[in-house]
């Protein structure tokens, strides 16, 4: 019976250290400000850039789009909005401050540009 005791302390010894040494680390930075940032440009009705943005919940985001159509873009669930023109860029920022996956589309158009996936701490 000590052995086996013996046996499971070392286990969650060893677990605990590989836990310690092996843990994700902050996000890294991007230009010292910004977690993460991501570009996405919108070309007669097709999205160049990631199709799956991630973050991590309290981090900033900084989405920049640029677009040939006029429409305006909507980040479901943070419930921003920003108006684009034709030949435009804009940029989004702000803190990923909701866990959980969103969609992020030309409103008008329906025109999915990508999801934000928001991980917890």
């Amino acid at each position: 019976m000590l052995k086996n005791l013996i046996v499971g302390a070392c286990a969650v010894v060893l677990l605990a250290g590989l836990w310690l040494f092996l843990k994700p680390e902050k996000l890294a930075t991007q230009g010292g400000d910004v977690s993460l940032s991501y570009f996405l440009n919108v070309s007669n009705g097709i999205v160049a850039g990631p199709e799956v943005l991630v973050a991590r919940e309290g981090y900033p985001v900084e989405i920049v789009i640029s677009s040939d159509i006029s429409d305006l873009v909507h980040l479901h669930g943070y419930e921003l909005q920003e108006p684009i023109q034709a030949g435009q860029t804009i940029t989004l920022l702000f803190e990923a401050s909701i866990a959980g996956r969103y969609v992020l589309e030309l409103e008008n158009s329906g025109i999915p540009l990508a999801s934000l996936e928001v991980y917890p701490r």
